[in-house]
């Protein structure tokens, strides 16, 4: 019976750990998925592109704004944002590491809800999410 009471405590602990875990991940970042992306951009949360502006112009999500994660200037926006605001940050694909290169930029600066959409571009654009750009033409979806 004892060890049953040690068995249960250290499970509630475990899992304990584990939702506090998660509630500091959403209250502070991390990586979305693609739907987790979709409900952020829904409810209005701030994307931000970190490809370069040649990128960025041919094709973006639709309403995000850019700050190439290797410019030296940092953008108006950035500087008026609010630090403990949701900011999503992107790139192409789950192979470029821009998006992390530019959240580890964005928390020196002091933002505290940084989270990386991993898909990037290709996979919103696979979604027939909403984009914008040249590659569109005068039209956007």
């Amino acid at each position: 019976m004892r060890r049953l009471g040690v068995i249960l405590v250290f499970a509630f602990l475990f899992l304990a750990t584990g939702l506090l875990t998660f509630a500091a991940t959403t209250s502070q970042g991390g990586d979305l998925t693609l739907a987790q992306a979709r409900a952020s951009y829904d409810q209005g949360v701030l994307f931000v592109d970190a490809r370069t502006q040649a990128t960025y112009d041919y094709l973006h999500i639709k309403g995000a704004l850019l700050f190439y994660a290797n410019a030296i200037e940092v953008p108006e926006f950035v500087i008026r944002l609010e630090k403990d605001a949701p900011v999503v940050v992107y790139c192409g694909s789950k192979k470029c590491h821009m998006s992390s290169i530019l959240a580890k930029r964005l928390a020196k600066m002091g933002f505290k809800r940084i989270f990386k959409f991993e898909g990037g571009i290709r996979d919103w654009n696979e979604a027939n999410y909403p984009m914008e750009g040249t590659a569109l033409g005068p039209k956007t979806r």
